[in-house]
């Protein structure tokens, strides 16, 4: 980076009120979150300087010159700024240089809008930059520890790690409208849509919970108190992720069942949202149903033939079996009507299924 771009000169200075200052606060304020949140200090020469950034937040009309920061997305370069906040680089020689040293106190001024005045005072420039990108802020605002997988609930607050984590990376593919989506049987359609790692936090979380059904008819969670299909199972609200669910349903969800079944417009609605066991010596099958939904996903969290044998979806009016669920892909199929099926028997181990039934 050429020194120039550092150099001071006296009538870089910047003289402000207290209000301007504020207006231009902001400003860096946006441009830091759309370009950067790593800064440098300097006063003669600085290095390129690693991108920390956090998504685009809508912002409000704080002051005249938003448009002008939003114009910045996209626009890779260095920006001799006003102000700034968060995380940030200083320089050594800034900081060895008791003229030059941060001072956090300056009139009335929050400490870190008035540690940017005295260094606007001294001549030190501050600069953010995009060049680089070493890694990006998360939002610390929410994160619960109450869970035995707290980052399962991040999606909303930090959706962009959420995702790298949890949604599998094939699913992007899936949802191109040039990909011929898998269908195993007719009108079931196969598609990845978790990692193993979303399988295996969501497995550990349900036996954590430990609250399955007894597989019987009387089920005191439901409204009625009466399940004409039961299965052994834990539903999402037990676990506390029935608004999470639901967003997952609407976020990954929705976009594919609207590409498979052309024409169709999802509210992506749930009642029924559950986690299935199934065992040689608990409920190992399940006889033949409809579902009560317009489409059901059913998801495969673990290892055929390594965590269990036997298993899979039989649609009967179709004489066509899915078998070997694969962990963390999705089966979806019309629920009413046509598409009569039954769970095959799971013959050893345990196999763990993810069902909705979505559209009611």
């Amino acid at each position: 980076m050429h020194e120039s771009m550092c150099m001071y000169t006296p009538q870089a200075k910047v003289q402000s009120q207290v209000q301007s200052v504020h207006c231009s606060a902001i400003i860096s304020i946006i441009t830091t979150i759309i370009t950067t949140s790593t800064f440098l200090l300097c006063s003669y020469a600085c290095e390129p300087e690693p991108k920390l950034e956090r998504e685009v937040r809508p912002w409000e009309q704080w002051c005249p010159y938003t448009e002008r920061v939003t114009a910045l997305i996209g626009v890779a370069g260095v920006w001799n700024v006003p102000y700034i906040t968060g995380v940030y680089l200083i320089q050594g020689t800034v900081l060895r240089n008791a003229e030059t040293r941060p001072n956090f106190i300056h009139r009335l001024l929050d400490a870190d809008m008035a540690m940017a005045a005295n260094m606007r005072d001294k001549g030190v420039f501050m600069y953010v930059t995009n060049l680089e990108e070493y890694g990006h802020l998360v939002d610390p605002d929410f994160f619960p520890t109450k869970y035995l997988h707290n980052d399962m609930w991040q999606m909303k607050a930090n959706r962009r790690d959420w995702e790298q984590r949890y949604i599998s990376p094939e699913y992007w593919q899936a949802l191109n409208p040039n990909t011929l989506n898998e269908m195993p049987c007719p009108d079931v359609y196969w598609f990845p849509l978790f990692t193993t790692r979303f399988c295996e936090e969501f497995i550990a979380v349900a036996e954590d919970n430990g609250g399955w059904s007894d597989g019987s008819n009387n089920d005191p969670r439901l409204a009625g108190g009466y399940e004409n299909v039961p299965t052994v199972d834990i539903h999402m609200n037990q676990i506390e992720y029935e608004q999470e669910w639901l967003w997952i349903l609407r976020h990954y969800v929705k976009p594919l069942a609207e590409k498979v079944f052309v024409g169709y417009d999802s509210d992506a609605r749930a009642i029924m949202n559950f986690i299935v066991r199934y065992r040689p010596t608990e409920q190992s099958f399940l006889r033949p149903h409809h579902d009560s939904s317009t489409y059901t996903i059913n998801i495969g969290l673990n290892r055929p033939h390594i965590d269990y044998e036997g298993g899979g979806a039989h649609f009967i009016r179709y004489n066509c079996s899915v078998v070997d669920t694969r962990v963390g892909w999705s089966l979806m199929h019309p629920g009413r009507l046509t598409h009569y099926h039954e769970g095959l028997q799971t013959t050893r181990g345990t196999r763990y299924i993810m069902v909705s039934f979505i559209d009611p």
